[in-house]
């Protein structure tokens, strides 16, 4: 499995056009060969596509195999031919339980904050 900045999940009833992902990049350069454009360079099975210049990632319409992860690899590109490593995005089709997207969380109380308080 993909750690989670890149694993999505959608529904196998999404319809065509859906957003699953946003991705994004970002290049050193100024004006426009600075602009980013993204690829999809294997994976999905023509099931979703990678808008060229926002990075979102949509399905097609095409039906979605429930309980079937679909490890999608994009590539961003500037206008000067540079390419970012690949990036593998996992996308789940069906429904999983929730997760904490952090490993620890940290809250701050008053010392005298009565009990059964929010």
């Amino acid at each position: 499995m993909v750690p989670s900045p890149y694993l999505a999940v959608v529904s196998p009833n999404a319809l065509a056009g859906s957003l699953v992902y946003k991705l994004h990049a970002q290049d050193g350069d100024e004006g426009n060969n600075g602009e980013v454009e993204y690829f999809l360079s294997d994976g999905g099975d023509g099931r979703f596509e990678v808008d060229r210049k926002s990075g979102h990632v949509r399905t097609t319409g095409l039906p979605l195999q429930r309980d079937k992860e679909y490890l999608l690899t994009v590539v961003a590109a500037d206008r000067l031919g540079s390419r970012s490593p690949p990036v593998v995005v996992s996308v789940i089709a069906g429904a999983r339980a929730p997760q904490f997207s952090n490993a620890s969380f940290t809250i701050s109380l008053p010392e005298n904050t009565p009990e059964g308080q929010p």
